[in-house]
């Protein structure tokens, strides 16, 4: 599966296409196909979800420093899917914005686990982890971490929580750069004061479509 065919599958769960769990307040989906299993964590798409996001100060963890509100419920979701993950079989980890900064920690969770067939695709992640953390992405097994940002027009979103001196977050690593910023009028100077530069739709599926030809 591509990476576009990657982010056009969490924009159907977006749209409700995709069988949604939700566990200790972490909404995700498992699509089991006979040779991969996607773990998809959605984006922010509720009040919950919001609360999640503002909850920026970081947590101690065995992953390293995270972010408390993404990382908060993930555990829940492994002590409740573990069986349905089997370590024999590829596991394809994916998400945008909260669901981005969850996908990223969840590679580390199923690392440090044992798993060694994983993949972790993620679309305008934020800040997330120290570094630590991030950089234990770079060990993920069978492919290098792919996360896609919108930086050529300002996704704002993926430089947020903001650096503090007591809050050492680190950039996630390998940032691919994408060139799609709509807006109403489809002009692109317009994108960096439009929230549309952060869209899965609006902007990463369309990025990838149109690097893909």
């Amino acid at each position: 599966m591509s990476d576009l065919q990657i982010a056009q599958q969490l924009q159907d769960q977006y749209d409700g296409s995709t069988p949604l769990k939700n566990t200790a307040g972490v909404a995700y989906s498992i699509v089991a196909s006979d040779y991969v299993i996607d773990l998809m964590f959605r984006g922010t798409s509720d009040l919950e979800d919001a609360k999640r996001d503002l909850e920026a100060g970081m947590i101690s963890t065995a992953f390293g420093q995270l972010h408390r509100g993404a990382w908060s419920g993930l555990l829940e979701v492994f002590s409740t899917e573990e069986m349905n993950l089997p370590k024999n079989k590829p596991i394809r980890i994916s998400g945008h914005s909260l669901g981005a900064m969850r996908a990223s920690m969840a590679a580390n969770i199923l690392s440090q686990k044992g798993w060694t067939m994983l993949e972790c695709v993620t679309f305008g992640c934020p800040l997330w982890g120290d570094s630590f953390a991030v950089n234990n992405l770079n060990y993920v097994k069978n492919r290098t971490y792919q996360n896609y940002h919108n930086l050529f027009e300002h996704d704002f979103f993926t430089s947020i929580p903001i650096y503090l001196p007591s809050e050492p977050y680190a950039a996630p690593p390998n940032r691919i750069q994408v060139w799609s910023a709509p807006t109403a009028h489809n002009e692109w100077h317009d994108a960096p004061y439009n929230i549309q530069c952060h869209s899965l739709k609006d902007c990463y599926i369309q990025a990838l479509e149109k690097m893909n030809g």
